[in-house]
């Protein structure tokens, strides 16, 4: 499929509306009627079309051709865009709450303001895509294109973003509750302020990541890799620091109350006004770490050699 074909010209047919073809939908559309629910498409093309307000709840519309169509405010809820092509479409406002968008190609799309919680949007392709004020928590964003893509004000909680592709990816600030990066590549990437609480970061690359006042309570980020990471003023209560790499990483004022960090590398990590209560310790690398004015009651410490 490529969006640069010309616009299937209509089709004609009759039978039922949930069969309707394109040029029957668009005069339904003209003369006022809105609501398009449960109507099957796949393979058709609606390129420049305007639906705006429609609702085609549970449609099926996979493999359709929707570049640079007009679909602001559109209700898709629980509908099938399967490997469709978005390109360029304006779905400002749109409700894809629910919405199976796997493999689907929403480059340079207008998502601003749009419901995708719990969308499926594996192995989606959203390069260029604006998603300023984005619902999108509990997505499955596996696999997904997000390269370059500012999602400082996208809510992202609880999202899959397992394999996902986010070089270059603005994350400053970014809503990620609970939300799954594990094994990612972060390696360099500004997360300072972010919400990661409950996050699952195992085995996460964060060489050298700003974590600046990040908060990680209860996040996992066990065998994790943050050496030379900046996790000043961080917040990590409860988390878990298990087997992760924390060589030279800057943890000033840190707050670690209660983290697992057991058999964590924190050789000459500077923890100089962490908080370190009732942490655990245990069989961690502290050789040449910084534990100025470290607070350290009642955690467990390593035993010496």
């Amino acid at each position: 499929m490529d969006c640069s074909d010309l616009r299937r010209q209509d089709q004609a047919g009759q039978g039922d509306f949930r069969q309707v073809n394109l040029s029957e939908l668009e005069r339904r559309y003209l003369a006022g009627e809105r609501d398009f629910r449960q109507v099957n498409l796949p393979g058709e093309s609606l390129v420049w079309a305007n639906l705006t307000g429609a609702d085609l709840s549970e449609a099926n519309l996979s493999e359709t051709k929707v570049c640079a169509a007009i679909l602001k405010g559109v209700i898709l809820r629980g509908a099938i865009l399967k490997r469709t092509l978005l390109r360029a479409a304006d779905l400002r406002e749109a409700d894809l709450s629910g919405t199976n968008l796997s493999e689907a190609d929403l480059s340079r799309a207008d998502l601003i303001n749009t419901n995708l919680r719990g969308a499926n949007l594996s192995g989606a392709n959203l390069s260029e895509v604006n998603l300023k004020q984005v619902d999108l928590s509990e997505a499955n964003l596996s696999g997904a294109n997000l390269s370059g893509l500012d999602l400082s004000t996208a809510n992202l909680s609880g999202a899959n973003l397992t394999g996902a592709n986010l070089d270059e990816a603005k994350l400053r600030g970014a809503n990620l509750q609970r939300a799954n990066l594990s094994g990612l590549d972060l390696n360099h990437h500004d997360l300072s302020g972010a919400d990661l609480s409950g996050a699952n970061l195992s085995e996460t690359k964060l060489s050298e990541a700003t974590l600046y006042g990040t908060n990680l309570n209860r996040a996992n980020l066990s065998e994790a890799n943050l050496n030379e990471a900046n996790l000043s003023g961080a917040t990590l209560r409860q988390s878990d620091l298990s087997e992760a790499n924390l060589s030279e990483a800057k943890l000033k004022w840190a707050n670690l109350s209660g983290a697992n960090v057991e058999a964590a590398n924190l050789s000459e990590a500077d923890l100089s006004k962490a908080m370190l209560k009732e942490a655990n310790l245990d069989r961690a690398e502290l050789s040449n770490a910084n534990l100025n004015k470290t607070d350290l009651t009642e955690a467990v410490m390593p035993n010496p050699a």
